[in-house]
């Protein structure tokens, strides 16, 4: 059992497929990115 957390880097095929048979995981990655941006200024 793996106790430690995972990141995953997906190449832009990868983030593609994703978000495309997931369209709501796309609309939440808008709005995080879009978040982050605003709140970095």
């Amino acid at each position: 059992m793996k106790t430690e957390t995972e990141a995953h880097a997906l190449n832009a095929s990868q983030l593609e497929q994703l978000v495309t048979g997931n369209p709501a995981i796309g609309i939440r990655l808008l709005r995080t990115m879009a978040n982050r941006l605003a709140t970095q200024s």
